[in-house]
């Protein structure tokens, strides 16, 4: 049955991957207060459907693969977003952009190769995606407010950048020493 308990995870990362266009377009149309608000519910079902899923023991292949394919492509999304709008630098997108797009080339290289395996996130990948999904709530919060974002905000947005580029250097050399 669709509606399993088992099955609200997967419901709530699903949730979180469709709502990433309208989170998309509702920041280029300077909809921020409705924006923040769907960030924020985004934030909690992620929050929640680790909390089930660990809970419940309701884990599985399909939410190992959803859950954070709704992550990123949220975070990207808005990021992209507040790029767009000039509330966010551009360098911060690549930076996070090119972090997830190398981790992807390596786990096709390491398929290719190696054949599967299951990517294990570690505490400081949760704590990079936590940073960056705290990032985007205060910059979209000063911006739905009409406030202009303190120079300071510019240490932030290093902070959200070493912690991304630091997990990309954890998962390869977690993945690299495990086939040495």
């Amino acid at each position: 049955m669709f509606w399993h308990l088992s099955r609200w995870p997967n419901i709530l990362s699903s949730l979180r991957l469709v709502a990433t266009v309208p989170l998309f377009v509702l920041i280029v149309e300077n909809h921020f207060r409705w924006a923040w608000m769907v960030l924020a519910f985004a934030a909690l079902t992620d929050v929640l459907d680790g909390w089930l899923a660990k809970r419940f023991d309701w884990q599985s292949a399909w939410g190992a693969f959803l859950d954070p394919l709704a992550d990123k492509l949220m975070i990207l999304g808005v990021l992209g977003a507040l790029t767009l709008i000039g509330a966010t630098p551009l360098w911060l997108l690549l930076v996070v952009w090119g972090r997830d797009a190398v981790i992807a080339c390596g786990v096709l290289v390491y398929y290719a190769w190696l054949g599967p395996f299951r990517i294990i996130p570690t505490a400081l990948s949760k704590a990079s995606t936590f940073i960056q999904v705290l990032y985007l709530l205060v910059t979209l919060g000063f911006v739905s407010q009409d406030l202009s974002l303190p120079i300071s905000w510019r240490l932030a947005a290093w902070l959200v950048a070493f912690f991304a580029i630091g997990s990309g250097f954890d998962y390869f050399y977690r993945y690299a020493r495990a086939q040495t």
